[in-house]
């Protein structure tokens, strides 16, 4: 009986010291306002668990004010009060010990960066009413594991999750009309996203760097795949870009060394720089009504063999196709006047290749180590042949070229294996 009721006793009392802890007084606050509205401007207290209660000093806290809670270290839990709308800009800034957060359904706005660097919250369930997360709302939570997007949010700004290492998957609500620049940028954990039909706008290395993703679908409501959306996804194996989509814009896809396969749709025009730059592709078709296919644009996909590249081609920038070395043969379209810089250097398996009438010049290295080219022609329009054109090409027997051609000294630098330059008049 005396056990027990000694038991008793210290249950009651570490019951009651837990109370105290998490029900700090008054005079742990500082605030500003009147007894309606009332914003905690800093909490002065070192309570690892805090529960805030709806009045302070007789007034209705209504808001947690900027900065309110930033750095507090040893803070581990914390209860906002019902009545509650505001969760100031940094609020919650670097509470490195902070694990769990309760978020009234009063609260209507979290600002920006309000829990940037609280490493150790693992989870955190947003309430219905916020229509936006701001930007680094949660930049740097590396230990957050999870979180629930209500289905009043419209938009994912800046950064939001950039550096969430630690969350896997993730469901973003239809209604989400925009996921902004960086916003699970180096979320490195995250194998699944769900990314509804109401995005319209995929930002700026919105998934840079999210290394475990596989898959994913791209909604066709999208348009534009912003500069570096998935570059660096080194796990993303295949991706279908929406009927719809009619830029994809530089290092979209970048260094995704996995990604095998890629459906570029009708709508597509333009492909900018570096857009599938190291990638691991192997067979490309461009659709008819591309007119662009930009600088770099497939740099080191070592992997390529076949790309099948339309008329409505106009322009094929510098290195487009440098060091893809499995690339065997290659029919340009009919409409581009230049092969520029570069762009085709170091193709070592490249062993035919059909250039057009329609080409006026071919820019320095173009051809530039292509060491499995042994015959070429150059048709009769070509004017100018630049430095190193066709430098290294050491299995290169025989090349005929216009009478009229202006060929750099260097063009053929090289070229071990050349017995016959055939200077042409092939106009007649």
């Amino acid at each position: 009986m005396i056990r027990r009721c000694f038991l008793l006793f210290i249950c009651i009392t570490m019951g009651l010291a837990f109370i105290c802890e998490a029900y700090v007084p008054d005079s742990n606050f500082e605030i500003h306002g009147t007894r309606a509205e009332t914003i905690i401007i800093k909490y002065k207290g070192n309570a690892a668990n805090v529960i805030i209660q709806p009045k302070i000093y007789g007034r209705r806290v209504t808001t947690i004010g900027d900065f309110a809670f930033s750095e507090c270290k040893g803070l581990k839990s914390i209860t906002l009060p019902e009545g509650v709308s505001v969760i100031g800009d940094s609020a919650f800034y670097r509470c490195t010990d902070l694990t769990s957060i309760t978020i009234p359904n009063s609260v209507k706005e979290i600002g920006d960066a309000a829990f940037l660097s609280c490493t150790e919250l693992t989870s955190i369930a947003l309430p219905e009413g916020i229509d936006k997360i701001h930007k680094k709302c949660f930049k740097d939570c590396t230990g957050l594991k999870s979180i629930t997007i209500p289905k009043s949010v419209k938009e994912i700004e800046n950064f939001a999750f950039d550096g969430c290492s630690g969350l896997t998957n993730i469901i973003i609500p239809e209604g989400v009309t925009k996921i902004g620049n960086e916003s699970f940028k180096e979320c490195t954990g995250l194998k699944s996203i769900t990314i509804p039909n109401s995005v319209t706008e995929i930002g700026r290395l919105a998934f840079d760097h999210c290394t475990g993703l596989k898959n994913i679908t791209i909604p066709k409501s999208v348009t534009e795949i912003e500069d570096s959306a998935f570059s660096q996804c080194t796990g993303l194996r295949s991706i279908t870009i929406p009927e719809g989509v009619t830029i994809i814009k530089s290092f979209a896809f970048d260094s995704c060394s996995a990604l095998k396969s890629v459906s570029i749709p009708k709508s597509v025009t333009e492909i900018v720089s570096f857009a599938f730059s190291g990638t691991g592709l192997i067979n490309v078709t461009i659709p008819e009504g591309v007119t662009v296919i930009g600088e770099k644009c497939f740099k080191d996909c070592i992997n390529l063999k076949n790309i099948s590249i339309p008329n409505s081609v106009t322009e094929i920038g510098d290195s487009a196709f440098l060091f893809c070395q499995g690339l065997t043969s290659i029919t340009l379209p009919k409409n581009i006047t230049k092969i520029e810089d570069c762009t085709f250097c170091r193709c070592h398996g490249l062993t035919d290749i059909v250039i057009p009438n329609s080409v006026t010049e071919i820019g320095d290295s173009a051809f530039f180590r292509c060491t499995g080219l042994t015959n070429i022609t150059i048709p009769e329009n070509v004017t100018k042949i630049g430095k190193n054109a066709f430098g290294r090409c050491t299995a290169l027997v025989s090349i005929t070229i216009p009478e009229e051609a202006s060929v750099d000294r260097t063009a053929f630098e090289g070229c071990i294996a050349l017995k016959n330059i055939i200077r042409k008049n092939v106009k007649n």
